[in-house]
């Protein structure tokens, strides 16, 4: 999360939504509470970078409905170095998004 809120400072984005399929990381965030857990200090650091945006929103996402960012991040973890995907799709992701297409306009 705060590797995805970085690159977008640094794109000069002014509006992100971050989503996230772990629903107890989204709620850390979003609370004003205090977080006393074991990554209290990566909660306080992904806040403080949020505040550099315009709007900054994180949203839960159901893992079922997540597919295309569960291949992304799949691929992510197979390299060595930092990548964000931008432009072109990976082919495993214009697979989902053609299974999706054909689900909700049937041929």
């Amino acid at each position: 999360m705060i590797h995805s809120l970085q690159f977008a400072f640094e794109l000069a984005f002014l509006l992100v939504i971050l989503e996230r399929d772990s629903r107890l990381l989204i709620q850390k965030l979003t609370t004003n509470s205090e977080d006393l857990s074991d990554i209290n200090a990566l909660i306080w650091e992904a806040k403080k970078f949020s505040k550099l945006f315009v709007v900054c929103q994180f949203n839960y996402i159901v893992r079922s409905g997540n597919k295309v960012a569960h291949a992304v991040a799949q691929d992510g973890l197979t390299r060595v170095e930092y990548c964000f995907w931008m432009g072109e799709a990976l082919l495993l992701v214009v697979a989902f998004i053609d299974e999706d297409r054909r689900l909700l306009d049937p041929p």
